[in-house]
């Protein structure tokens, strides 16, 4: 598991005083990552109630993993390209 790098934050969801995780997994060793990211994921979600799993939808970046609790807690609205940047967000 010493191959495996873990990111994570909390974040605040709307209307309540909850918070959700976001995790993001990434695979430093050599070798097939999948095997490792695998056991890594189970490990981590025993006991969660509910969360997703996030895979690059090419498959062509294997090393990396994102996991995310309270998705449906999260604040939601219609996409807007003049508000939703990721530079804009992160300053708000």
């Amino acid at each position: 598991m010493e191959n495996v790098k873990v990111n994570w934050s909390k974040f605040d969801l709307k209307n309540t005083d909850k918070k959700g995780v976001i995790v993001v997994l990434m695979y430093i060793g050599k070798g097939d990552p999948k095997p490792a990211l695998d056991a890594v994921v189970s490990q981590m979600v025993q006991g969660c109630d509910g969360f997703f799993e996030m895979i690059d939808a090419n498959q062509d970046n294997p090393w990396t993993r994102v996991l995310m609790t309270s998705i449906n807690n999260m604040r939601q609205e219609n996409y807007n390209p003049t508000v939703h940047n990721l530079k804009k967000l992160l300053d708000e």
